[in-house]
């Protein structure tokens, strides 16, 4: 989307964009906007944006909306198919919290456990909207709110070695 903040003089520095070299292009910044892919009507448009300048991933900082890595494109994506397809808000960010759970399962396992032992609510029941904030899945809030607080209860998780990286 051309008022991605991403789409500056920065575009074929990141990981989504330069660092994608499979193509005919020597930079995958070439291919940013060019594809009209996933078609959505303003509406839907709208509020693809508004969930993604409000979902994080724990591999940075950055919302959804600031895809500087896979993941955060590949989210972007899926929140556009999504609602091309009909999908209302609470779905979307239903399904934006499955696949972050599935490109980050070390950080949401030790979330979900937060929530059932710290807070005693079940993953099942807790809002998405929550869940992909600032406070539990950017790195510096998951870092503060959950590991630093699943740290403090001995054995509740076993060691575990690797985790998701943004790379192709």
């Amino acid at each position: 989307n051309k008022d991605s903040p991403v789409n500056g003089k920065s575009l074929f520095n990141f990981a989504s964009t330069g660092g994608w070299n499979i193509g005919k292009e020597k930079n995958g910044g070439a291919y940013f906007n060019k594809f009209r892919i996933v078609k959505l009507r303003p509406g839907q448009e709208a509020l693809v944006t508004q969930i993604a300048k409000n979902t994080y991933r724990p591999c940075c900082n950055n919302s959804t909306f600031f895809q500087d890595c896979n993941h955060g494109s590949a989210l972007l994506g899926l929140l556009q198919l999504g609602a091309s397809q009909g999908l209302i808000e609470d779905e979307l960010y239903k399904e934006a919290l499955a696949f972050n759970s599935f490109w980050f399962p070390h950080n949401y396992i030790q979330t979900a456990l937060y929530f059932k032992v710290v807070k005693n609510i079940e993953w099942d029941r807790v809002d998405p909207k929550l869940a992909l904030g600032v406070d539990y899945s950017t790195g510096s809030g998951w870092s503060k709110n959950v590991q630093t607080e699943i740290a403090k209860i001995p054995n509740i998780i076993p060691k575990t070695r690797g985790g998701a990286v943004c790379g192709v």
